[in-house]
Order: structure tokens, then sequence, then C-alpha cells
């Protein structure tokens, strides 16, 4: 959405059953994008897919909407089984004008199909696509690439064959990507020499505020990218969708962990603020305990 332009996907094949197993059924794939006045409600425009939206490849900004009309994960599954499996599937990257629909510009990408159906590898190598204002920038990839187009012409600025580990955290000046390193919007260039965190111990990803990232580390963490400092929320679980959310000031954590198993104590939802008063109750000296 924008501030007057409201985007919905439709068109959706869902399965009566659990919603992990759903993800390779197509959960995620859209078939018609509809464009409203966000203001009014009206109906400006719809825009049908020749095979799938991806939910992750739709963008919205500098008054344009970007998609990205692609082959299922689950017909080119379909076609491995029968034999007939595709060395590559196209992509296509498109701009359309946010009040009338218009096509803009359109580019297609080839990649590898997807080598596994299990819907946390689907989550990680499917098209996605994000949209970077300070320098009006559309990032996209698939299977670990990323792209940097020119947002008005769909010109490419930059392309890594690594890096595009998703969901990519944006920012004004450089985008991180789920193993931690960080690169210039502008150029591409790598400006971190080592991951700035690591992730492990649970299904989940990376969320970020300009100046923290929220992760779960077995239990749920964050780091300071400044200090490359990182700090555990011990018996706190966060969401297979990462539901640690900061906003207003504020970490919300609400509750993702109904009918989870996992041995965590605290299955809650809460918020946390700051309290800088708190560095004063640390002792002197560092507490020295005995394991029996």
């Amino acid at each position: 959405a924008s501030d007057e332009l409201l985007v919905i996907a439709i068109g959706f094949d869902l399965p009566p059953d659990h919603s992990h197993p759903a993800i390779e059924k197509g959960l995620w794939d859209a078939r018609v994008l509809v464009g409203l006045d966000r203001r009014t409600g009206r109906q400006l425009w719809t825009h049908a897919a020749r095979e799938r939206f991806n939910l992750h490849a739709i963008a919205v900004g500098g008054g344009r909407v970007y998609c990205i009309d692609s082959t299922p994960p689950r017909e080119t599954d379909r076609l491995r089984r029968r034999g007939r499996a595709p060395k590559t599937v196209p992509s296509t990257v498109a701009a359309l004008d946010g009040r009338t629909g218009r096509a803009l510009w359109q580019r297609t990408y080839e990649y590898p199909p997807l080598t596994s159906m299990a819907w946390l590898h689907i989550r990680a190598n499917d098209d996605w696509l994000a949209y970077n204002a300070s320098h009006h920038v559309l990032l996209t990839g698939k299977q670990g690439q990323i792209r940097a187009l020119e947002a008005a012409t769909g010109r490419e600025r930059w392309h890594h064959k690594g890096g595009g580990q998703q969901p990519l955290i944006v920012a004004d000046d450089w985008c991180l990507n789920q193993n931690g390193l960080r690169y210039d919007i502008q150029t591409g260039e790598l400006t971190t020499n080592q991951p700035l965190f690591r992730r492990g111990g649970g299904c989940n990803y990376a969320v970020a505020t300009r100046h923290l990232v929220f992760l779960r580390r077995r239990c749920a963490t964050y780091v300071d990218l400044e200090k490359a400092a990182e700090h555990s929320l011990r018996n706190l679980r966060s969401g297979c969708s990462n539901s640690l959310v900061a906003a207003g000031g504020l970490l919300n954590v609400p509750c993702y962990a109904v009918g989870c198993v996992c041995n965590y104590p605290l299955q809650t939802s809460f918020s946390m603020f700051t309290l800088p008063e708190s560095a004063t109750w640390e002792p002197a000296e560092a507490l020295s305990v005995a394991v029996p």
C-alpha cells in the first residue's frame, strides 16, 4: 500500500489442511492483483497473472506497483516427477502504473527450478521483491540470487549470484540478507567482512530496524548492528514466522507458539520497553558459581 493506493491479491487455491503443508500447494500464489483508491475504496484496475503472483514478490513505491509472474513450484515439481523437469524457469518482473495498472516495463530472468517442496525451502528460495524508496531501487531475486534494478526503467544496476538469501532487510543505504551480510544499495558492494549475525536453532528469519536485528537463535535474540553484539532473551521463543516486532519504541512479541511443543517456559504475548537504569543493577564483579 501507499498513501493513495491499496493493492490486494486474490485468487488462491487453498487446501483445507494445516497452513504449513498448504504453502507448497499454493498458499502464497495469487492469480489477480487489484488496485484500489485507498481513500474511497474505488477499484482502479485489475492485472491477471499468466501463471501466478507470489505474495513475497509484490511491492509498491514511487507511484508504481511491482510484481513477479512465474511458474509455481508445485508445477515444476509435477514436471520433475514425470521426468520432464525444465533446466530453468522464467520469472517476469513487471512495473505497473499505480493509478491505471498500465504496464510500464518488464524484465524476464531464468532461474533453476526449486529443488525441494519443503515449505521452509520454498520460503527461502522462491521469487521475492523489495523496494528502496531512498534511491528508487527495486531489489529482486530467487534461489539465492539478487539483482538491483532502476525502479523507473527496469535497467539492471548490479547482480550477484549469491547474497540474495531472503527475506531481505532493506534500509536507506544498505540491504542485509539472512546470512548477516550487508550490501550497499547503489553499488552492490559488500560492506561487511564478517556476518553481523548468525541464525540457528529454530525455523525463523531475521527482521530489523536500522539499529537492531531480531531473530531466533534457539531463544529469541537481538543484535546491536553498530557493535555486532548479540543478546539473548532467555526462555522466550519467537514464531516460525518472526514475531519480534519493533515499533513505537516498543519490542512487541505476540505469541506465535500456539500448538508448539518446544520446551520454552514463557509462551505468552507481551511488550518490552527500554530501561537504561537496568545497567546499574549489574554486580561490580561477575558471579562465580560452581556447577556440581
